[in-house]
């Protein structure tokens, strides 16, 4: 009975006495809770509405107790949209480019050149037969030829004498021609130089 009375005393001392670290330190459980400032923090940070929300058009930010004569004042107060006038240019009438003359003993021109748009040729044709008699009432028909094909010029026939004989004005630029003469249904081509405004030629023997 002794030995109960003494152990039950044991355990309600011990319940009386105070937990303590080996070190003198208080322990976690005793140390003093730090507490968060949850208002603070809710009030201080925006919320996801307020972050998300349209915010309304802002003017040029004005800085609060700064001299007006300061750089960060003048730098503030500067305007935040430039408008520049675009002059109207559908009314304007062209500039003409000015003019240059060149003065015609300038030009590099070829010596015996002929100013002359146009030319006037004599054509002069003999026609004969394959037995040498001449060949009347032949057709014979004249070709200007240049990138464009043949253009025809004129167009005859022989006389008595198996001749056609014309005098007709070709542009200046044209060279030679193309003469054709058709009998019997035989045609007969040659390519004849102009020379010294005439156009000779001969068929047949």
């Amino acid at each position: 009975m002794k030995k109960i009375l003494a152990l039950l005393l044991a355990l309600s001392a011990c319940q009386t006495l105070p937990l303590s670290t080996p070190t003198g330190n208080p322990s976690v459980a005793d140390r003093p809770r730090e507490t968060t400032p949850t208002t603070e923090l809710a009030a201080s940070s925006p919320s996801v509405e307020t972050a998300l929300a349209p915010r309304p058009a802002q003017g040029p930010t004005v800085a609060k107790n700064v001299p007006q004569s300061s750089p960060a004042a003048r730098a503030v107060n500067l305007p935040t949209t430039v408008s520049a006038s675009v002059p109207n240019t559908a009314n304007v009438a062209p500039v003409a480019a000015p003019k240059t003359r060149i003065p015609i003993a300038s030009l590099n021109v070829p010596k015996g050149f002929d100013y002359a748009t146009t030319q006037d040729v004599q054509v002069d044709i003999q026609v004969k037969s394959p037995n040498g008699n001449p060949y009347q009432k032949v057709m014979v028909a004249i070709y200007a030829v240049d990138s464009q094909g043949f253009n025809p010029l004129v167009r005859g026939v022989t006389d008595a004498e198996g001749r056609y004989q014309d005098l007709m004005r070709i542009p200046g630029y044209h060279q030679d021609l193309q003469i054709q003469v058709s009998a019997l249904g035989i045609e007969n081509y040659q390519r004849v130089k102009i020379v010294n405004d005439q156009l000779i030629a001969q068929f047949g023997n």
